[in-house]
């Protein structure tokens, strides 16, 4: 066996290798089975270029746009990296949308498959195109690698000026496309791994041709000047210009490059950016990942403005627009204005905030009189006043609430004190509402300002708790003077009256005894006539006797009744 035909067995091995389960058998000339022999031998053979043949397995390259058979192309490129599903490009010819979509069926497929799709069951009869290889559900096995292969694309043009240079794409295993390499680069060493954008699920796999003086295993590739062929079970992720990768369609790469990581470019010399997440492509070192921190644009060469809530685009203008609290405007660069707070500014200070300002960020602020709480919305309650409410109303009237901003009291204030805020006690000598009354007839002139009661007692002649009732001394006294006049007077006419009864005594007894001798020299009256004497004598006497007695009475109750005044 030549060396040819050595060639030619082993892609026709490396091919089959690749199946599992025929996946990649249904891209083989079936229907051409010469075709299969001469596939990536290096030699376009026009007879088995076509989409059945997979362009003579990537010997061929004719269709250089992947979009060419996509009947709305632009739509479908536009849309290819966004995160939804375009339905006008769910379909084979438009590469699923990404394999956003839920890819159709064709009409080879069988019925039952519609059932199965997408249902996490590998179904070997719809593990096909035609059933969208049930859904994904059947994942290629064996040894694997993940991660990112850097590879530098290279397109033939006419002229060498006018090569393209595409440095650095993903292989994603959103398909099972098959991806022919073309390897004309010197290289002994470990293939970088490869990333599943995809599908996370799924890892490449991955077999070289050897060659002499090259020991290689499934994960290693050794490269030299002679062309050999790199089969991959995968699809591209990023669009290259001027380069083949579409459905069923194999890729020529004509110069592989691989840089150590972090850096790019033709000569693998430029850095990529420390604020990429995960590393740079190698064409243009635009980041993998997008960007650390607050950092933007291609490379991450932009910082964003640290006011940025979900960090900004290549413009600096804010993602979504949302700005930390605080800022506000496109690049969330200008700070709330006075009476204003939160994200975006588009909270205002409340009502209760001195001099309308508060925090920018949480809103908090020194309250004016009248309210508290952090952000000064709560009113104070009845009984305070004053700025945290710290105030307490003074003797407002009737116990009513004072005004919650100065402590004034509205309607005046309670008996015994004045003043705006009715915390002033009444000034000695006053008393009542406003201090409008006097004390009276108190002793220093103090009573209590509320009540009016004298503290000290009443000066003579009051009495009362606030000796307002007189006391009638004055006419006491008098009375008094009177009665002893009275009885000093009832005393000498007590004595005169003695006087003339012991002179009516004595003048009655001069006469009795003048009587009585004249009795003495009449003793010859008869014994008749001087009883008779007698008797009418006695009856004088008594009757003297009680006239006397009667005076004495008369003059003793006019005493009394003339004391009694």
């Amino acid at each position: 066996m030549d060396s040819k035909q050595n060639v030619i067995m082993i892609n026709i091995f490396l091919l089959c290798f690749l199946c599992f389960g025929n996946i990649l058998c249904n891209y083989v000339c079936n229907n051409q089975p010469e075709c299969n022999y001469n596939a990536g031998n290096g030699v376009c053979d026009s007879s088995c270029n076509n989409l059945n043949c997979s362009y003579d397995s990537g010997d061929c390259v004719t269709n250089n746009n992947p979009w060419s058979k996509c009947t709305e192309a632009a739509r479908c490129q536009s849309s290819f990296y966004n995160d939804t599903c375009d339905s006008s490009c769910n379909n084979e010819l438009c590469l699923y949308d990404q394999l956003k979509c839920k890819p159709s069926f064709t009409t080879d497929c069988f019925a039952a498959c519609l059932n199965e799709w997408g249902n996490g069951n590998c179904s070997s009869s719809c593990n096909n195109v035609e059933c969208g290889y049930d859904g994904n559900d059947c994942k290629v096995v064996g040894s694997t690698v993940s991660g990112t292969m850097l590879v530098y694309a290279k397109s033939d043009m006419p002229r060498p000026s006018d090569t393209a240079r595409f440095i650095g794409f993903s292989l994603s295993l959103a398909t099972r496309t098959i991806v022919s390499m073309k390897l004309s680069v010197n290289y002994n060493g470990t293939v970088p791994e490869i990333e599943s954008l995809g599908d996370p699920g799924l890892r490449v796999l991955y077999e070289v041709q050897n060659t002499p003086n090259c020991n290689t295993d499934i994960h290693t590739v050794c490269w030299n000047s002679m062309n050999q062929l790199a089969m991959y079970s995968a699809a591209f992720s990023k669009v290259l210009n001027n380069f083949v990768h579409s459905v069923g369609v194999n890729v020529t790469i004509t110069k592989v490059l691989a840089c150590q990581d972090g850096f790019y470019g033709e000569d693998c010399n430029l850095p990529c950016n420390i604020n990429c997440k995960s590393g740079c492509y190698l064409f243009d070192g635009s980041c993998i990942g997008g960007c650390l921190g607050n950092f933007n644009g291609e490379m991450c060469q932009f910082l964003c403005s640290s006011n940025c809530r979900l960090g900004c685009f290549s413009g600096s203008t804010c993602i979504s627009g949302e700005c930390h609290a605080g800022y506000t405007g496109a690049e969330c660069t200008t700070e709330c204005s006075s009476g204003t707070h939160g994200s975006n500014c588009e909270s205002n200070c409340s009502l209760g905030c001195l001099d309308g300002n508060c925090n920018v960020l949480d809103g908090s602020c020194n309250c004016k009189s009248g309210y508290n709480g952090t952000q000064c919305e709560i009113e104070c309650p009845d009984g305070t006043y004053g700025s945290y409410c710290n105030g307490t109303c003074g003797n407002c009237l009737y116990g009513a609430s004072c005004d919650k901003m100065n402590g004034s009291c509205l309607n005046g204030c309670n008996a015994g004190y004045y003043g705006t805020m009715c915390t002033y006690v009444c000034p000695d000598g006053t008393h009542g509402s406003g201090c409008s009354m006097n004390c009276t007839n108190c002793v220093n002139n103090t009573c209590l300002p509320t009540t009016g009661n004298c503290r000290a007692g009443c000066v003579t002649g009051w009495t009362g708790e606030d000796c307002s009732t007189a006391i009638t001394t004055i006419i006491y006294t008098t009375n008094t003077t009177t009665q002893i006049t009275v009885a000093i007077g009832g005393v000498l006419a007590a004595l005169f009256g003695c006087g003339i009864i012991l002179f009516f005594f004595v003048w009655r007894r001069g006469k009795k005894d003048n009587y009585q001798s004249h009795l003495d020299t009449q003793i010859i009256i008869g014994e008749g006539k001087k009883a008779h004497h007698s008797d009418t004598e006695s009856q004088q006497s008594t009757s003297d006797a009680s006239g006397i007695n009667e005076a004495i009475n008369e003059t003793g109750n006019e005493e009394i009744t003339e004391i009694g005044l």
